[in-house]
């Protein structure tokens, strides 16, 4: 893999998620600090993305400043800018609710994100909608939005 790119964009996990076990994952090598996954797919990475805003909504995160408050922790994070950023572009204040199970949603927030961690022009509103709308299990199910909200796959511990 090229190693000029984004770490998230070489791990197909353009949303940085740390390695907390997810199915199909596994923790990245050839770096000096090992912490985040790698998915097999960048569809992979990115519906790991979505699942991980939709259980934070279920625990009650439903604005941009308190997901990424939480996503991006001021400790290792400008989490103000990442907050202010994300506002921006999605066109909402720090503390709108936002409709986590709305696709549109889930994709502007994603969008948001991958370009916070790895900078823009890497994934596109286009590819997240395809990976949003092609989602399946290892068995091939489609997941429906109950099935998302499973294990803990938090960005930072």
């Amino acid at each position: 893999m090229n190693g000029r790119l984004p770490r998230g964009i070489r791990n197909n996990n353009p949303g940085n998620l740390d390695y907390v076990g997810q199915p199909g994952a596994h923790l990245e090598t050839d770096v000096g600090s090992p912490r985040f996954a790698v998915f097999p797919t960048m569809d992979d990475g990115i519906r790991a993305l979505r699942d991980q805003l939709v259980r934070y909504a279920v625990r009650g995160l439903k604005t941009v400043a308190a997901i990424i408050s939480t996503y991006a922790p001021a400790g290792e994070n400008d989490t103000a800018a990442y907050i202010a950023t994300l506002c921006r572009q999605m066109n909402v204040a720090p503390d709108t609710v936002l409709d986590m199970d709305d696709p549109a949603i889930q994709q502007h927030m994603i969008y948001g994100i991958t370009i916070m961690e790895n900078g823009p022009g890497h994934i596109s509103l286009t590819q997240i909608n395809r990976a949003l709308h092609t989602a399946s299990d290892t068995t091939g199910t489609l997941l429906t939005s109950a099935s998302w909200r499973g294990t803990e796959h938090d960005h930072a511990p």
